[in-house]
């Protein structure tokens, strides 16, 4: 697996989210800060934890190879179910906010009807929003946005994965553990057919509706329905840290 990438803090019998502003979904968008708390209603417990110093090494080794490195926690997950960590990352009265909720096809055991994996995500790092050849650059992560006029916007986020040198771990579980999720809409078509297809031609856009929106989303959850478990996992960029030492441990706060 080849894509790239949760985390908040799950701790035994009190899981507190602390939410920051994020994009919108159809358009940019932007919601205050605020905490929502999910006390008593699930268990996380870990059913392995590898020592911080162990961890730290393995994390100074992957970091000589590439610069987006992945942390990761298994925790057992018999009572807590994707739609109730959902539920506690996404309020009720915020549908707008980017989020996800995947269900694997893959079955889970044998015959089983029921998909092996669901991956949760929310609050994205980076968004990319464009309608027609215009395109918003947001970074949640360091409080910026940037505009810019483009022939194919489709271009943006290869231009930005570029950058990244991901290094893989035996550890994650073999399905979607982070990455670029969103739409290309059917007007996408119109960048590659611009003589024959271009957007002066296109249909009135009642409901103010992007062409393209993507979120990057480096924390997700990926629950593993056969064991019983769920992956917190976050992606650590090194590009943003002085030293591979904070990287470390402001990535171990945020999965903590």
């Amino acid at each position: 697996m080849q894509t790239l990438p949760f985390s908040h803090r799950l701790v035994q019998f009190d899981c507190r989210l602390s939410q920051l502003p994020v994009g919108g979904g159809g358009g940019i968008s932007f919601r205050a800060s605020r905490s929502v708390a999910c006390r008593g209603a699930f268990k996380c417990v870990s059913p392995s934890s590898p020592s911080l110093a162990d961890n730290a090494v393995k994390f100074k080794e992957a970091s000589k190879n590439g610069n987006l490195i992945p942390l990761h926690r298994c925790i057992f997950a018999d009572q807590l179910t994707p739609v109730l960590a959902y539920r506690c990352l996404v309020n009720e009265d915020d549908r707008e906010a980017p989020s996800f909720l995947f269900e694997s096809v893959e079955p889970g055991f044998r015959a089983s009807s029921v998909g092996r994996y669901s991956v949760v995500g929310s609050q994205p790092a980076l968004e990319i929003v464009a309608k027609a050849n215009k395109v918003t650059i947001v970074d949640h992560e360091q409080g910026r946005t940037i505009e810019e006029v483009v022939d194919d916007p489709m271009t943006i986020p290869r231009r930005i994965s570029e950058q990244w040198k991901p290094q893989l771990i035996d550890d994650l579980p073999d399905a979607f553990c982070g990455g670029w999720v969103g739409y290309f809409s059917y007007d996408t078509v119109r960048y590659v057919e611009k003589k024959k297809l271009p957007f002066s031609s296109a249909p009135t856009d009642d409901r103010n509706l992007a062409d393209i929106h993507l979120g990057l989303y480096d924390d997700v959850i990926v629950f593993d329905h056969v064991e019983k478990k769920a992956h917190v996992i976050h992606w650590v960029w090194l590009d943003r840290h002085s030293s591979i030492e904070d990287a470390y441990e402001d990535g171990v706060k945020r999965l903590e």
